[in-house]
């Protein structure tokens, strides 16, 4: 990948081409990379997770970014319902090259207190407030 040529752009989220993305990346960075406190199966916490964004989609806002020249290459996305951010994902191999910067709407003061160890960088950096994550009692 040459990092000079890395045009990217944010586009509104297509469910019928996106949503394998979404949940898929989403799950995982959350089973693999989150702060949980107590164990659950991985068959439990990945359908307790589809039931989550499920809920969520139903009134978030979802960008998704991606090449200019390929507007089908997910290479991450955020999930916000106003001033909240539910959740930020960028692939790997696009990571530190600011667009979770891009990402992150300007408008968002607090996120959900459920993150990744680059979430938590994320929210550090961007002075904003978690906010307690209501299903947490129910992960146990």
């Amino acid at each position: 990948m040459d990092e000079d040529k890395l045009n990217v752009v944010l586009r509104d989220y297509i469910p019928a081409t996106d949503q394998a993305c979404l949940y898929a990346t989403w799950r995982n960075a959350a089973f693999y990379g989150a702060r949980r406190k107590h164990q659950m199966s991985a068959k439990t916490f990945f359908k307790r997770q589809t039931t989550k964004i499920d809920d969520m989609l139903l009134n978030a806002e979802v960008k998704v970014a991606c090449l200019e020249d390929d507007p089908t290459l997910i290479i991450g996305y955020s999930v916000f319902t106003g001033s909240h951010l539910n959740w930020v994902y960028v692939k790997k191999d696009y990571r530190n090259k600011g667009i979770g910067e891009l990402l992150v709407p300007k408008s968002i003061e607090t996120v959900t207190d459920s993150l990744t160890k680059i979430g938590d960088i994320i929210a550090i950096k961007k002075k904003l407030k978690l906010k307690e994550n209501e299903d947490a009692t129910r992960d146990s």
